[in-house]
């Protein structure tokens, strides 16, 4: 090969592989579009976690690293606030929303560095904190849970996977509903994992479980130290491929 058939092909060379630097995976990538979010509501005086679903995010492939990345997430609560998303598995992005967001009802979105955005409309409701209680979560003299818990509510639960992981939103419910820091135990007739819950924060729970064994109508319950239950809607869990 000539000294002239060498260069070009090292110049071809390098301009493919400075093409390629964090080129996305995908050069037809779908659209990005939030599917939904967990939970939905909150109110004014209680900071919350939340999950988005997403799908279509573009990953890039990083020829440095040998990993594909994710562009940084900005979450959107329609013009009022923006936070920081935190990438999870599965297509999902974690926003911590603070307390002190106005009551109303919430265009949340995205945007990614590198120029994509979406949005689900009208996807989460604030309301006005309930008046009363103690910020610490204990009864009013400083012992126990909160008396005026009456329940928990689940996050109606779509079909799903046999050991795939997968958020649940659990809420608790009654007029010191916002106070309940504590942990529930998870039971179900489909062996659920994990069986004891994380710490509740301002009455909401957001983490991810699995089911072991596929079935129709499975349902989840929670049960707190006090006996206060709440049951899921019955939903399907397939067997796994």
């Amino acid at each position: 090969m000539g000294q002239s058939a060498r260069s070009l092909l090292l110049r071809t060379l390098l301009v493919t592989l400075v093409a390629c630097e964090g080129a996305p995976l995908n050069n037809h990538p779908s659209p990005v579009t939030v599917v939904s979010i967990e939970p939905s509501e909150m109110t004014t005086d209680a900071p919350t976690a939340l999950i988005l679903q997403l799908s279509g995010l573009p990953a890039h492939l990083d020829y440095g690293r040998g990993h594909a990345t994710l562009p940084p997430i900005t979450v959107t609560f329609g013009a009022v606030l923006s936070v920081p998303g935190e990438p999870l598995p599965h297509d999902r992005v974690r926003a911590q929303v603070p307390q002190g967001l106005p009551p109303g009802s919430y265009d949340v979105g995205i945007q990614l560095a590198d120029g994509h955005t979406a949005s689900l409309p009208m996807a989460l409701i604030v309301r006005e904190a309930p008046d009363g209680g103690t910020p610490d979560g204990g009864t009013p003299d400083g012992g126990g849970p909160p008396p005026g818990i009456t329940g928990f509510s689940f996050q109606t639960l779509s079909e799903q996977v046999q050991g795939v992981p997968f958020v649940i939103a659990i809420r608790a419910m009654g007029p010191d509903a916002v106070r309940f820091q504590g942990t529930v135990e998870l039971s179900s007739a489909w062996q659920v994992t994990p069986s004891v819950t994380e710490p509740f924060h301002d009455g909401v729970l957001v983490m991810d479980v699995s089911i072991q064994t596929p079935g129709d109508t499975v349902t989840l319950t929670a049960r707190d130290s006090e006996g206060r239950t709440g049951t899921s809607n019955p939903f399907r869990v397939r067997p796994a491929p």
